[in-house]
Protein backbone atom coordinates (compact mmCIF):
# COMPACT_ATOMS: atom_id res chain seq x y z
CA UNK A 1 0.00 0.00 0.00
CA UNK A 2 1.30 3.43 -0.74
CA UNK A 3 2.20 5.82 2.05
CA UNK A 4 2.44 10.02 2.21
CA UNK A 5 1.18 9.90 -1.49
CA UNK A 6 0.51 13.55 -1.72
CA UNK A 7 3.72 14.34 -0.06
CA UNK A 8 5.55 11.57 -2.49
CA UNK A 9 4.21 13.14 -5.68
CA UNK A 10 4.97 16.19 -4.48
CA UNK A 11 9.01 15.05 -4.51
CA UNK A 12 8.68 13.22 -7.47
CA UNK A 13 7.59 16.63 -9.24
CA UNK A 14 10.33 18.38 -8.16
CA UNK A 15 12.97 15.31 -8.60
CA UNK A 16 11.24 14.02 -11.73
CA UNK A 17 14.57 14.97 -13.90
CA UNK A 18 16.31 12.74 -11.61
CA UNK A 19 13.87 10.08 -11.62
CA UNK A 20 13.33 10.20 -15.30
CA UNK A 21 17.07 8.63 -15.26
CA UNK A 22 18.77 9.33 -16.71
CA UNK A 23 19.43 10.13 -16.96
CA UNK A 24 22.21 14.13 -16.73
CA UNK A 25 23.52 20.58 -18.25
CA UNK A 26 25.42 24.15 -19.37
CA UNK A 27 26.00 27.78 -18.97
CA UNK A 28 27.04 31.16 -19.07
CA UNK A 29 30.74 30.63 -20.22
CA UNK A 30 31.90 31.57 -23.61
CA UNK A 31 31.83 29.00 -25.43
CA UNK A 32 34.27 27.15 -27.76
CA UNK A 33 34.76 27.45 -31.37
CA UNK A 34 33.21 24.59 -33.20
CA UNK A 35 34.88 22.97 -36.12
CA UNK A 36 32.01 21.49 -38.75
CA UNK A 37 31.03 17.61 -38.83
CA UNK A 38 33.03 15.56 -41.01
CA UNK A 39 30.63 12.45 -42.24
CA UNK A 40 32.73 10.04 -40.57
CA UNK A 41 31.65 11.80 -37.10
CA UNK A 42 28.09 11.18 -38.08
CA UNK A 43 25.23 8.97 -36.32
CA UNK A 44 22.93 6.51 -38.58
CA UNK A 45 19.46 6.16 -37.51
CA UNK A 46 19.43 2.71 -36.48
CA UNK A 47 16.01 1.36 -34.98
CA UNK A 48 13.06 2.80 -32.92
CA UNK A 49 10.69 0.71 -31.35
CA UNK A 50 8.15 1.52 -28.54
CA UNK A 51 4.78 3.34 -28.69
CA UNK A 52 2.00 4.51 -25.97
CA UNK A 53 0.20 1.39 -24.39
CA UNK A 54 1.03 -1.45 -21.88
CA UNK A 55 1.38 -4.26 -24.13
CA UNK A 56 5.20 -6.05 -25.08
CA UNK A 57 7.55 -3.36 -26.15
CA UNK A 58 4.98 -0.57 -25.38
CA UNK A 59 5.89 1.79 -22.67
CA UNK A 60 4.38 4.91 -20.41
CA UNK A 61 6.87 7.38 -19.74
CA UNK A 62 9.97 5.58 -20.42
CA UNK A 63 12.79 7.17 -18.21
CA UNK A 64 15.87 5.37 -16.75
CA UNK A 65 17.93 3.47 -19.50
CA UNK A 66 20.82 0.39 -19.38
CA UNK A 67 22.49 -1.69 -20.70
CA UNK A 68 24.57 -4.69 -19.58
CA UNK A 69 27.78 -6.01 -21.14
CA UNK A 70 25.81 -7.94 -23.62
CA UNK A 71 24.41 -5.05 -24.56
CA UNK A 72 21.05 -6.20 -23.97
CA UNK A 73 18.92 -3.14 -23.04
CA UNK A 74 16.69 -2.37 -19.36
CA UNK A 75 14.25 0.24 -19.80
CA UNK A 76 12.27 1.32 -16.37
CA UNK A 77 8.71 1.74 -18.35
CA UNK A 78 7.38 4.40 -14.97
CA UNK A 79 4.31 4.69 -16.13
CA UNK A 80 3.50 1.20 -16.77
CA UNK A 81 5.07 0.58 -13.35
CA UNK A 82 7.71 -2.45 -14.77
CA UNK A 83 11.11 -2.84 -16.47
CA UNK A 84 11.14 -4.50 -19.98
CA UNK A 85 14.29 -6.19 -21.11
CA UNK A 86 15.13 -5.62 -24.67
CA UNK A 87 17.84 -7.31 -27.14
CA UNK A 88 20.30 -4.19 -28.73
CA UNK A 89 18.18 -5.02 -32.10
CA UNK A 90 15.03 -4.05 -29.93
CA UNK A 91 13.29 -6.88 -29.65
CA UNK A 92 11.10 -7.75 -26.58
CA UNK A 93 12.45 -10.04 -24.34
CA UNK A 94 10.86 -9.99 -21.39
CA UNK A 95 9.08 -7.49 -18.49
CA UNK A 96 8.52 -8.06 -15.06
CA UNK A 97 6.48 -5.65 -12.52
CA UNK A 98 3.24 -3.90 -12.24
CA UNK A 99 1.77 -1.23 -9.92
CA UNK A 100 1.09 -2.40 -6.23
CA UNK A 101 3.86 -4.17 -4.05
CA UNK A 102 5.58 -7.72 -4.34
CA UNK A 103 7.11 -7.88 -7.47
CA UNK A 104 5.62 -5.06 -8.76
CA UNK A 105 6.53 -1.25 -8.49
CA UNK A 106 7.57 2.24 -9.49
CA UNK A 107 10.63 2.70 -10.95
CA UNK A 108 12.34 5.43 -10.66
CA UNK A 109 16.23 4.48 -11.53
CA UNK A 110 17.95 1.41 -12.79
CA UNK A 111 21.23 -0.52 -12.88
CA UNK A 112 23.49 -3.58 -14.02
CA UNK A 113 25.83 -5.37 -12.66
CA UNK A 114 28.83 -7.15 -13.97
CA UNK A 115 27.10 -10.21 -14.06
CA UNK A 116 23.84 -9.06 -15.25
CA UNK A 117 21.38 -9.00 -12.59
CA UNK A 118 19.32 -5.79 -12.52
CA UNK A 119 18.53 -3.32 -9.36
CA UNK A 120 15.69 -0.84 -9.42
CA UNK A 121 15.07 1.70 -7.15
CA UNK A 122 11.38 1.48 -6.33
CA UNK A 123 10.67 4.86 -5.13
CA UNK A 124 6.72 4.42 -4.13
CA UNK A 125 7.32 1.44 -2.46
CA UNK A 126 10.63 2.69 -0.31
CA UNK A 127 13.38 -0.34 -1.19
CA UNK A 128 15.72 -1.55 -4.22
CA UNK A 129 14.20 -4.75 -5.81
CA UNK A 130 16.96 -7.07 -7.22
CA UNK A 131 16.41 -9.38 -10.38
CA UNK A 132 18.25 -11.71 -12.34
CA UNK A 133 18.12 -10.81 -16.35
CA UNK A 134 15.72 -12.97 -17.00
CA UNK A 135 13.50 -10.72 -14.58
CA UNK A 136 13.53 -13.23 -11.66
CA UNK A 137 13.26 -11.62 -8.22
CA UNK A 138 16.50 -12.25 -6.28
CA UNK A 139 16.49 -9.88 -3.04
CA UNK A 140 14.77 -6.85 -2.03
CA UNK A 141 15.01 -4.72 0.94
CA UNK A 142 13.80 -1.73 2.79
CA UNK A 143 11.09 0.49 4.37
CA UNK A 144 9.70 3.90 5.31
CA UNK A 145 11.63 5.12 7.43
CA UNK A 146 15.08 6.61 8.86
CA UNK A 147 16.99 3.70 10.36
CA UNK A 148 19.25 1.59 8.76
CA UNK A 149 18.19 0.41 5.25
CA UNK A 150 15.46 2.38 5.36
CA UNK A 151 14.21 5.20 2.57
CA UNK A 152 12.49 8.03 3.06
CA UNK A 153 9.84 8.55 1.07
CA UNK A 154 11.79 6.49 -1.57
CA UNK A 155 15.23 5.80 -3.19
CA UNK A 156 15.87 7.54 -6.22
CA UNK A 157 18.99 6.52 -7.68
CA UNK A 158 20.74 3.18 -7.66
CA UNK A 159 24.83 2.76 -8.44
CA UNK A 160 26.99 -0.65 -8.84
CA UNK A 161 30.32 -0.28 -8.35
CA UNK A 162 32.90 -3.41 -9.61
CA UNK A 163 32.27 -5.54 -6.42
CA UNK A 164 28.99 -5.47 -6.87
CA UNK A 165 27.98 -3.52 -3.88
CA UNK A 166 24.92 -1.10 -4.58
CA UNK A 167 24.79 2.51 -3.44
CA UNK A 168 21.81 4.03 -3.33
CA UNK A 169 20.66 7.99 -2.73
CA UNK A 170 18.11 7.82 -0.17
CA UNK A 171 17.32 11.77 -0.80
CA UNK A 172 14.91 13.06 1.99
CA UNK A 173 17.00 11.45 4.49
CA UNK A 174 19.83 13.43 3.23
CA UNK A 175 22.23 10.01 2.98
CA UNK A 176 23.91 7.95 0.59
CA UNK A 177 23.68 3.97 1.87
CA UNK A 178 25.55 1.38 0.66
CA UNK A 179 24.20 -2.49 0.41
CA UNK A 180 25.65 -5.46 -0.56
CA UNK A 181 24.34 -7.29 -3.51
CA UNK A 182 22.57 -9.24 -1.73
CA UNK A 183 20.81 -6.33 0.38
CA UNK A 184 22.99 -6.44 3.47
CA UNK A 185 23.64 -2.85 4.75
CA UNK A 186 26.98 -2.24 5.13
CA UNK A 187 27.38 1.75 5.72
CA UNK A 188 25.55 5.17 5.36
CA UNK A 189 26.90 8.41 5.26
CA UNK A 190 25.85 11.65 4.93
CA UNK A 191 23.06 14.60 6.51
CA UNK A 192 24.09 18.74 6.13
CA UNK A 193 25.59 20.20 3.88
CA UNK A 194 29.41 20.10 5.31
CA UNK A 195 31.89 18.25 4.20
CA UNK A 196 31.19 14.35 4.34
CA UNK A 197 27.82 15.45 5.07
CA UNK A 198 25.51 15.49 2.46
CA UNK A 199 21.90 17.69 1.73
CA UNK A 200 19.31 16.35 -0.27
CA UNK A 201 21.38 14.26 -3.13
CA UNK A 202 20.61 14.06 -6.55
CA UNK A 203 22.62 11.75 -9.08
CA UNK A 204 25.37 9.20 -7.70
CA UNK A 205 28.22 7.46 -9.87
CA UNK A 206 31.13 5.02 -9.52
CA UNK A 207 34.62 5.70 -10.54
CA UNK A 208 37.28 2.06 -11.22
CA UNK A 209 38.54 2.73 -8.11
CA UNK A 210 34.73 1.91 -6.28
CA UNK A 211 34.52 5.65 -4.78
CA UNK A 212 31.53 7.23 -5.01
CA UNK A 213 30.70 11.10 -6.52
CA UNK A 214 27.24 12.61 -5.49
CA UNK A 215 25.70 15.82 -6.66
CA UNK A 216 23.26 17.26 -4.51
CA UNK A 217 20.58 20.16 -4.63
CA UNK A 218 23.12 23.10 -3.18
CA UNK A 219 25.54 23.42 -5.86
CA UNK A 220 27.53 20.94 -4.66
CA UNK A 221 30.27 17.16 -5.74
CA UNK A 222 31.25 15.40 -2.65
CA UNK A 223 33.44 12.41 -3.33
CA UNK A 224 33.33 9.36 -1.09
CA UNK A 225 35.65 5.92 -1.29
CA UNK A 226 33.67 2.90 -1.18
CA UNK A 227 33.91 2.77 2.36
CA UNK A 228 32.26 6.24 2.94
CA UNK A 229 35.26 8.31 3.65
CA UNK A 230 34.70 11.62 2.81
CA UNK A 231 37.68 12.40 0.12
CA UNK A 232 36.52 15.95 -1.36
CA UNK A 233 34.11 18.26 -2.31
CA UNK A 234 33.54 21.12 -4.67
CA UNK A 235 31.37 23.75 -6.35
CA UNK A 236 28.91 26.41 -4.84
CA UNK A 237 26.34 28.28 -6.33
CA UNK A 238 27.03 30.37 -9.00
CA UNK A 239 28.11 30.66 -12.92
CA UNK A 240 31.65 30.74 -12.71
CA UNK A 241 34.60 27.59 -13.02
CA UNK A 242 33.70 25.35 -10.87
CA UNK A 243 30.19 26.51 -9.38
CA UNK A 244 26.75 24.81 -10.68
CA UNK A 245 23.74 26.37 -10.65
CA UNK A 246 21.36 24.55 -7.85
CA UNK A 247 19.15 21.73 -9.20
CA UNK A 248 19.24 18.24 -10.75
CA UNK A 249 23.03 18.29 -12.28
CA UNK A 250 23.89 14.71 -13.73
CA UNK A 251 27.24 13.07 -13.48
CA UNK A 252 28.90 11.02 -15.09
CA UNK A 253 32.70 9.61 -14.88
CA UNK A 254 35.01 8.23 -17.34
CA UNK A 255 37.37 5.82 -17.39
CA UNK A 256 40.33 8.06 -16.57
CA UNK A 257 37.70 8.34 -13.48
CA UNK A 258 37.34 12.40 -15.07
CA UNK A 259 33.97 13.49 -13.94
CA UNK A 260 31.67 15.61 -15.91
CA UNK A 261 28.89 17.55 -14.29
CA UNK A 262 26.06 18.07 -16.70
CA UNK A 263 25.55 21.81 -14.83
CA UNK A 264 22.03 22.49 -16.44
CA UNK A 265 20.59 25.61 -15.42
CA UNK A 266 23.69 27.25 -16.24
CA UNK A 267 23.63 25.41 -19.94
CA UNK A 268 26.95 23.99 -19.73
CA UNK A 269 28.86 20.94 -19.33
CA UNK A 270 31.87 20.87 -16.46
CA UNK A 271 34.90 18.35 -16.45
CA UNK A 272 36.67 18.19 -13.18
CA UNK A 273 39.39 15.78 -12.43
CA UNK A 274 38.90 13.03 -9.86
CA UNK A 275 39.92 15.37 -7.10
CA UNK A 276 37.78 18.27 -8.05
CA UNK A 277 40.40 20.66 -9.91
CA UNK A 278 38.05 22.47 -12.84
CA UNK A 279 39.82 21.09 -15.76
CA UNK A 280 37.29 22.87 -18.29
CA UNK A 281 33.89 23.71 -19.36
CA UNK A 282 31.62 24.00 -22.39
CA UNK A 283 28.63 25.51 -23.52
CA UNK A 284 26.17 28.24 -23.47
CA UNK A 285 22.29 28.84 -23.68
CA UNK A 286 21.14 28.43 -27.26
CA UNK A 287 20.80 26.08 -30.34
CA UNK A 288 23.87 26.09 -32.34
CA UNK A 289 26.28 23.24 -32.15
CA UNK A 290 27.79 23.19 -28.96
CA UNK A 291 24.93 25.12 -27.20
CA UNK A 292 22.28 23.73 -24.99
CA UNK A 293 18.99 24.57 -23.59
CA UNK A 294 18.28 22.37 -20.19
CA UNK A 295 20.16 19.23 -21.09
CA UNK A 296 18.93 16.45 -18.96
CA UNK A 297 21.21 13.52 -19.49
CA UNK A 298 25.34 12.60 -19.92
CA UNK A 299 26.90 9.70 -20.75
CA UNK A 300 30.59 8.70 -21.89
CA UNK A 301 31.94 5.82 -24.00
CA UNK A 302 34.78 3.56 -23.60
CA UNK A 303 36.76 6.57 -25.52
CA UNK A 304 36.26 9.09 -22.97
CA UNK A 305 33.47 10.68 -25.52
CA UNK A 306 30.91 12.67 -24.23
CA UNK A 307 27.06 12.05 -25.04
CA UNK A 308 24.41 15.42 -23.52
CA UNK A 309 20.71 14.93 -24.26
CA UNK A 310 20.10 18.21 -24.98
CA UNK A 311 16.11 18.45 -24.01
CA UNK A 312 15.06 21.68 -24.97
CA UNK A 313 17.07 21.16 -28.36
CA UNK A 314 15.52 17.97 -28.92
CA UNK A 315 18.80 16.29 -29.89
CA UNK A 316 21.68 14.60 -28.87
CA UNK A 317 25.13 16.16 -28.57
CA UNK A 318 28.60 14.29 -28.58
CA UNK A 319 31.80 15.76 -27.70
CA UNK A 320 35.42 14.92 -27.27
CA UNK A 321 36.88 14.65 -23.84
CA UNK A 322 37.92 17.79 -24.16
CA UNK A 323 34.63 19.95 -25.25
CA UNK A 324 35.38 19.55 -28.64
CA UNK A 325 31.93 19.27 -31.07
CA UNK A 326 31.90 16.10 -32.87
CA UNK A 327 28.51 15.82 -34.22
CA UNK A 328 24.40 15.90 -33.46
CA UNK A 329 21.49 14.47 -34.30
CA UNK A 330 17.57 14.89 -33.38
CA UNK A 331 14.83 17.46 -33.39
CA UNK A 332 11.90 17.84 -32.59
CA UNK A 333 8.64 15.36 -33.49
CA UNK A 334 7.98 12.16 -33.53
CA UNK A 335 9.27 10.16 -36.02
CA UNK A 336 12.58 8.67 -36.71
CA UNK A 337 15.72 10.49 -35.37
CA UNK A 338 13.02 12.71 -33.50
CA UNK A 339 12.29 13.24 -30.20
CA UNK A 340 9.46 15.22 -27.77
CA UNK A 341 11.26 14.97 -24.00
CA UNK A 342 14.50 13.42 -23.52
CA UNK A 343 15.44 11.64 -20.63
CA UNK A 344 17.58 8.84 -20.55
CA UNK A 345 21.03 7.97 -21.84
CA UNK A 346 23.16 4.99 -22.68
CA UNK A 347 26.04 3.61 -24.92
CA UNK A 348 26.84 0.38 -25.32
CA UNK A 349 30.20 -1.78 -25.72
CA UNK A 350 30.43 -0.75 -29.71
CA UNK A 351 29.62 3.22 -29.25
CA UNK A 352 25.89 2.21 -29.38
CA UNK A 353 23.36 5.54 -27.99
CA UNK A 354 20.12 4.44 -26.87
CA UNK A 355 17.88 7.33 -26.16
CA UNK A 356 14.98 6.79 -23.77
CA UNK A 357 12.55 9.42 -24.86
CA UNK A 358 8.96 10.05 -22.64
CA UNK A 359 6.26 12.11 -24.60
CA UNK A 360 7.10 9.26 -27.56
CA UNK A 361 7.16 6.67 -25.46
CA UNK A 362 9.53 4.92 -27.50
CA UNK A 363 13.41 4.17 -27.05
CA UNK A 364 15.71 4.59 -30.27
CA UNK A 365 18.92 3.69 -31.53
CA UNK A 366 21.57 5.43 -33.23
CA UNK A 367 24.83 3.88 -34.59
CA UNK A 368 27.90 5.42 -35.51
CA UNK A 369 28.71 2.87 -38.30
CA UNK A 370 25.19 3.07 -40.01
CA UNK A 371 23.76 -0.25 -37.53
CA UNK A 372 23.97 -3.90 -36.69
Amino acid sequence: MLRNTKSRNSWKRQLSPMLLMLLVILGSGGSIPMPSVSAAESYSFVAKWGSHGAGDGQFSSPGGIAVDSSDNVYVADEGNTRVQKLSFTGKFLTKWGNFGTGIQFGPADIAVDSSGNVYVADYHNDRIQKFSSTGELLAEWGSEGSGDGQFAPGPTSVAVDSSNNVYVADTLNNRIQKFSSTGKFLTKWGVGSGGGEQSISAYIAVDSSNNVYVTDLDSHIQKYSSTGEFLAKWGSEGSGDGQLASGHNNIAVDSSDNVYVADRNNNRIQKFSSTGEFLTKWGSEGSSDGQFSQPRGVAVDSSGNVYVADSGNHRIQKFSSTGEFLTKWGEKGSGEGQFATLNGIAVDSSGNVYVADMLNDGIQKFSPTGGD
